[in-house]
């Protein structure tokens, strides 16, 4: 769980950091601060949900696949599920919102010239 945590943390503020020059042309352009942070926070949301979609989706064939010999060995366990995708929804909410908040602070000129 660590390892999804960190690996999800550092993909998505790389690819927040990627966005810097495109953040820094919209702020340029009038963009608010909030109207940017929600712009990535939709984007990490719709990537988010399609990985918990297809996480559950794995876990319930492997689970169809391998059925346990006991009942209190489910590896799709509702609750289980719904834990995990609301502790990577946190990370990936902070990972967002870390540089982002650093991004649309840059000047809009420097954020220009990074290229």
């Amino acid at each position: 769980m660590i390892l999804a945590a960190v690996g999800l943390y550092t993909v998505t503020a790389h690819a927040v950091i990627q966005r810097t020059p495109e953040i820094g042309i919209r702020m340029a352009l009038g963009a608010q601060t909030p109207d940017v942070v929600w712009m990535v926070l939709r984007q990490a949301s719709v990537q988010l949900g399609l990985g918990f979609l297809a996480g559950a989706c794995c876990a319930v064939g492997w689970e169809k696949l391998f059925r346990p010999t006991n009942e209190f060995e489910r590896v799709a366990d509702p609750v289980t599920l719904v834990a995990v995708a609301g502790l990577l929804a946190g990370v990936a909410t902070i990972a967002c919102l870390s540089p982002t908040r650093r991004a649309t602070r840059v000047d809009p000129v420097v954020a220009l010239r990074y290229e």
